[in-house]
């Protein structure tokens, strides 16, 4: 399933596979399936800022925890 594998990534530090399986599933999600729509959304925007946050540790030298 594309959403626990999106969430999967996210922990290894792939965001940027995870935002891909997250927009593939949403790609292939079924008109009006609208909480599914909404828990992909979440873990896409969440996956997102993980990553702005990891990206910016790197680039001010800090250590992500």
């Amino acid at each position: 399933m594309p959403f626990r594998e999106a969430g999967a990534l996210r922990q290894l530090g792939r965001y940027d596979d995870g935002l891909a399986a997250i927009d593939r599933a949403l790609d292939l999600l079924p008109p009006g399936d609208v909480s599914v729509h909404a828990d992909l959304v979440r873990e896409r925007s969440l996956i997102a800022a993980v990553g702005e946050v990891s990206l910016s540790a790197h680039t001010i030298g800090g250590t992500p925890t």
